[in-house]
């Protein structure tokens, strides 16, 4: 949160944005418990990629590191909020839009794209070696993100 003029709470909201992606995708199409595991590391994995050595800007780092840093203690994404990604992900945007505009803004909507599209293709079951790799419940969703997230 250093260095960007969010409250706690505006903090607390902003931190969780690769996991609201990230389940909105495995919920659009939820397979084995398998594929799930394989799509929740996507999500892990871009995470570390970015609290490491990345191109990414400021912000994209400090979500990243916060969420390696001091994990929360409880899940970050409530279950019986799940249903209501898109309204969640427009907090998100409406608080950084605000706090945060720029290049900083564009390359954290960029990342959380990014997120979505690795976890989507994370999900291919090892026995369903044909077929899309990204079902097209995820497509659809991966279409309406990039309009909301203004990617593309």
């Amino acid at each position: 949160m250093e260095g960007f003029r969010f409250t706690e709470e505006e903090w607390k909201t902003v931190r969780i944005a690769p996991w609201i992606v990230g389940t909105a995708v495995i919920d659009a199409d939820t397979g084995s418990p398998f594929s799930v595991l394989r799509e929740i590391g996507a999500v892990d994995k871009q995470i570390d990629a970015a609290h490491g050595p990345s191109d990414h800007r400021d912000l994209v780092k400090a979500i990243a590191r916060d969420l390696r840093e001091a994990p929360s203690s409880g899940p970050l994404v409530e279950p019986d909020r799940l249903a209501d990604w898109e309204e969640q992900l427009r907090s998100v945007l409406d608080i950084v839009d605000a706090k945060s505009p720029g290049a900083d803004n564009h390359d954290f909507r960029e990342w959380l794209y990014e997120i979505a599209v690795d976890t989507a293709d994370a999900a291919r079951d090892h026995w369903r070696v044909r077929g899309p790799r990204v079902s097209e419940e995820e497509q659809d969703l991966l279409n309406e993100l990039a309009a909301i997230l203004d990617v593309g």
